[in-house]
């Protein structure tokens, strides 16, 4: 299992070249065996990011995330495991979306496609840089 974290998910979306070659390769396999993921956080967050002008997402997101899911994406929705291990996260901030998707990750055994630092050096995440 592979599971994208919000910004891989956009690079991917986008056709972005910010997305290296040894995390593209990853996500086809993945996606060919009906392995590619994303927390469904991650929705949430892009809402948050387009509502505070971080980005510009000139769809409707829901439909977006529709087409998603309808071309094999899974998605893991946060419950309460996920969420009691996010718990020092504190209020709703970047690292609270963060820990979620940690905490999807380790829960399902994936493999987290990210550009964060702080998931590449922990040993107890099994990450890829997604810039690679």
């Amino acid at each position: 299992m592979v599971l994208l974290d919000t910004v891989s998910l956009l690079l991917l979306d986008s056709g972005s070249d910010l997305l290296g070659l040894k995390a593209r390769q990853l996500i086809t396999r993945a996606y060919q065996r009906d392995e590619l993921s994303i927390s469904a956080v991650s929705f949430l967050q892009i809402g948050l990011w387009e509502k505070e002008k971080r980005i510009r997402y000139s769809g409707d997101l829901k439909q977006w995330r529709l087409e998603l899911l309808g071309a094999g994406i899974l998605e893991h929705p946060a419950d309460g495991k996920i969420f009691m291990s996010a718990l020092g996260s504190g209020a709703i901030s970047e690292r609270l979306f963060r820990d979620i998707i940690f905490a999807t990750a380790l829960k399902i055994g994936a493999k987290l496609v990210t550009v964060d630092e702080f998931a590449l050096r922990r040993k107890k995440i099994n990450s890829v840089n997604a810039k690679k």
